[in-house]
Parts: C-alpha cells; structure tokens; sequence
C-alpha cells in the first residue's frame, strides 16, 4: 500500500488528478499535510468502506473472545433446544 503526502493547496490545485489517483487505486490514500501536524486522509469510497468494515468484524471478533472465556470461566452452559428442524425433540448441549 503506497500513501502519498500532498500540501492542500495541491489538493486545491489538482483536485481531479487526486481524485483519478484514487478511483484508479482503490486501497490507497492520501495524507493531506497541514499546518501544526492536522493533517487529514482523503481516500476513496470503497477503501473506507473496506475499513469500516474491518472495523465492524474486529469488534464481532472481540465479542466472540469475550463470550468463549465467559464459558471457559464458567464451566460451560447447558441449555435445552427444541426446535422444527429436529422434529420439535428436545436436544441438550453441553458447551
């Protein structure tokens, strides 16, 4: 993944070839310097979505950890399923 810096005025200057940079380079982005180090990122639509989603399966990952050593803590669950798929049998499980 490449990034490149740009000053914002060269964003000003040239905002159609950042933006073809970025349509034709979907996972990259672009740092925008700034005075006194706030600089921002510019990318494209589709890589920050990626990163949201990302995100999105991080903190579903976390829960899942979270859940397991709830039940390695506890000794596991017993529960009762009785659903149509099993022709309304009782089944237990032992986690």
């Amino acid at each position: 993944m490449l990034t490149k810096t740009i000053k914002t005025v060269d964003l000003i200057n040239d905002f159609k070839r950042v933006s073809d940079f970025l349509e034709a380079n979907v996972r990259e982005w672009i740092t925008i310097s700034r005075p006194h180090n706030k600089n921002m990122v510019i990318m494209s639509e589709q890589e920050a979505a990626r990163l949201a989603k990302t995100e999105r399966n991080l903190a579903y990952l976390q829960k899942l950890d979270e859940s397991i050593e709830d039940v390695r803590e506890h000794g596991g669950y017993e529960f009762d399923v009785t659903t149509k798929q099993f022709n309304n049998t009782s089944v237990r499980v032992n986690i």
